[in-house]
C-alpha cells in the first residue's frame, strides 16, 4: 500500500526541518560559471539572513528527532564527528515527528510563516488548483 498526502506548505512542511544555507563554493559556482551575479551580492546574503530569521532557524536543539539520534550515534560508534544541522523550529520544539508534519505546530515552514502572512494581508489560498499553463506578458506603465 502506497499513502500519498498533499498539504499547504508543500516540502516545507513535510521535511527534516533541515536548514543548510547554500555552501560558499556553490553560491561561486553560480555567480561565475553561471553568470549569476546575483548570488555573490550581497542583496541574496541579505535576503537569506532575512529568510533564516522568518523561519526562526536555530543552530541548537535540546532534543534531535530519533533518526538523527541514531545516525549521530552510528557516526560516533565509527569514531566520526557528527555535527548539528540548523533547523527551522525553536530550540525547545521536539515533537517527534517534523518530518512527516509537525503536529505540533513548532516547525516554522511555509504553511506556518509565509502563508499566514500572505493571508493575513488579504491573499485568498485556493486549493485543489491545477496550472495547466503560464502566460507572461510584459506589461508597460502609462506616464
Amino acid at each position: 500500500m502506497i499513502v500519498a498526502e498533499s498539504t499547504i506548505g508543500g516540502g516545507s512542511a513535510i521535511n527534516s526541518s533541515a536548514c543548510i544555507k547554500t555552501p560558499d563554493h556553490v553560491l561561486d559556482e553560480w555567480a561565475h560559471d553561471r553568470k549569476l551575479p546575483l548570488f555573490s551580492s550581497p542583496d541574496y546574503v541579505s535576503a537569506m539572513e532575512k529568510v533564516c530569521e522568518r523561519i526562526g532557524v536555530t543552530h541548537k536543539c535540546v532534543k534531535e528527532g530519533f533518526q538523527n539520534q541514531i545516525l549521530r550515534k552510528g557516526c560516533e560508534n565509527l569514531g566520526l564527528k557528527a555535527d548539528s544541522i540548523p533547523r527551522n523550529s525553536s530550540e525547545s520544539h521536539y515533537c517527534g515527528s517534523c518530518c512527516y508534519g509537525c503536529i505540533r505546530g513548532g516547525k516554522k515552514g511555509t504553511d506556518t510563516t509565509w502563508l499566514v502572512d500572505v493571508v493575513n494581508s488579504g491573499t485568498v489560498i485556493v486549493t485543489g488548483m491545477k496550472a495547466e499553463r503560464l502566460l507572461i506578458e510584459e506589461r508597460r506603465e502609462s506616464l
